[in-house]
């Protein structure tokens, strides 16, 4: 399913946070969202998921709106995996996965919904083992697969992230975005790292103080005199020596 997000700009108490932003993730890619902290990556994420208002522009999921549908619709269209999930924490991870069916559920339904797709989606994270466990009690990366496989389990076709990889050991970050170019559906992701989103997205959005600077490929985006532009450094695209992949490295400024 297609997101545009057309001139949105987001105030906050008189501060602009995101202003006149737009981008399309098309159906099936993975979209990362890429700048320094405080850019606006996770204020668009928010956004889409309908968890903020833009002060003027729209946000569109498909063909219709996301203000002009109910939250409902919205939930159903969008799975959001966030890096923290405190809710969860006095449930077990598949009481907290089961909490992604609640779109397709009744008000009153009682009892665990959809056991399949529950065991489904934490088996796709590697967190099967943990059904049963508490989510409070689990290590930080632990925690985010759980978050994840919540985002999985609500079968929807549109993925939102926030830095999926911040607390994930090296191994795990790579089966993570492995994981997202299986899924088949359009993931928008806030990255942290540039390599990452060089090495794993089809396409990326930069953004510098609230505005989007360029909107593209990997690597026509993430030119040298742009990333020294953004972030103050050196920078280069060069083939990774183990994989041939396209690798960013960067270097502080001499």
């Amino acid at each position: 399913m297609r997101v545009e997000v057309r001139s949105v700009t987001v105030t906050v108490d008189g501060a602009r946070l995101v202003g006149d932003a737009g981008f399309v993730a098309e159906p099936g890619t993975v979209t990362g969202l890429v700048g320094p902290n405080g850019s606006g990556k996770s204020t668009l994420l928010r956004c889409v998921s309908r968890a903020v208002r833009p002060t003027s522009g729209s946000v569109f999921v498909g063909a219709e709106d996301v203000w002009r549908v109910g939250a409902r619709t919205v939930e159903r269209r969008v799975a959001v995996a966030a890096q923290h999930a405190g809710e969860c924490d006095g449930l077990s991870a598949a009481e907290c996965v089961e909490m992604g069916r609640y779109p397709y559920r009744g008000f009153l339904t009682r009892g665990v919904a959809d056991p399949g797709i529950v065991r489904s989606a934490l088996s796709a994270v590697g967190m099967l083992w943990a059904a049963d466990r508490l989510v409070g009690g689990l290590s930080g990366g632990e925690r985010q697969r759980v978050v994840l496989a919540r985002a999985l389990a609500q079968r929807a076709p549109v993925l939102l992230l926030d830095e999926p990889g911040s607390h994930l050991d090296v191994r795990a970050r790579l089966e993570l975005f492995d994981l997202l170019r299986s899924a088949g559906v359009t993931t928008v992701l806030a990255v942290g790292d540039l390599d990452e989103a060089v090495a794993h997205c089809d396409r990326v959005v930069l953004l510098h103080q609230g505005a989007v600077i360029a909107s593209g490929s990997p690597g026509e985006v993430l030119t040298a005199d742009r990333v020294d532009e953004v972030f103050g450094v050196r920078s280069a695209i060069v083939p990774h020596p183990l994989t041939g992949r396209p690798h960013l490295v960067t270097a502080a400024r001499q």
